[in-house]
């Protein structure tokens, strides 16, 4: 597999919207959204402290992967990267 050797950027994201989303979403944990380049995501910025981590995984053969829609439980966000 290609190894990506491209930088992350990283830009918090402000506005109106913003402010309705995170008081809407008064459970949301973090105190800023922010955009990813590339692809150009948006996600918690809590992302930023296991960008690396992420990108630098080996996916084994033999791994499984539960792949579920958003909001269908807490650990979702909290354990996806455990590297167990």
């Amino acid at each position: 597999m290609e190894e990506i050797n491209q930088e992350l950027n990283f830009e918090v994201l402000e506005g109106p919207l913003v402010d309705k989303f995170l008081t809407a979403n008064q459970a949301f944990r973090y105190n800023n959204i922010i955009r990813v380049w590339p692809p150009g995501c948006v996600i918690s910025e809590e992302f930023q402290h296991h960008a690396e981590k992420i990108r630098k995984f080996t996916v084994k053969e033999d791994d499984v992967w539960i792949i579920t829609y958003p909001k269908s439980g807490e650990w979702n966000g909290n354990n996806s990267c455990s590297g167990n």
